[in-house]
């Protein structure tokens, strides 16, 4: 049965190498323990919002709007770091978290996050 995202996934499977792909070995299971997670990112960072981050919940929507994403299932959380961090933290198929470090919020432009943020979820997508 096809999940929300099998739309997007088709649109950017045509840009993944070949070579990328797992092994079934290598894939194996991971048990993710999804509250304990949304627990950890609330306590460590600030969650995407457009009441609190206006910004940066418009470029989420773009992308996610870009690559034919739905809307639930992705949260976007920023932390505060001195470093140009970004992550996917994948929780099964339909879920995900996109972690921003204060300082690419601060110093990339909308363009450039919108980059970062689509090249996280590329990765999100492309999960085997």
């Amino acid at each position: 049965m096809p999940n929300a995202f099998t739309k997007a996934r088709g649109l950017v499977s045509w840009v993944r190498f070949d070579g990328d792909k797992r092994t079934a070995s290598e894939a194996g299971t991971r048990e993710v323990h999804a509250d304990r997670l949304w627990s950890q990112l609330s306590n460590t960072g600030l969650e995407v919002s457009s009441a609190v981050t206006p910004r940066i919940a418009s470029i989420l929507r773009h992308c996610r709007h870009r690559l034919m994403m739905p809307k639930r299932g992705i949260r976007g959380f920023v932390y505060s770091s001195a470093e140009l961090q970004a992550t996917c933290l994948p929780i099964d198929l339909e879920t995900c978290a996109i972690r921003l470090s204060a300082a690419l919020v601060e110093k990339l432009d909308d363009m450039e996050l919108a980059f970062v943020i689509g090249h996280e979820l590329g990765h999100f997508l492309l999960v085997d």
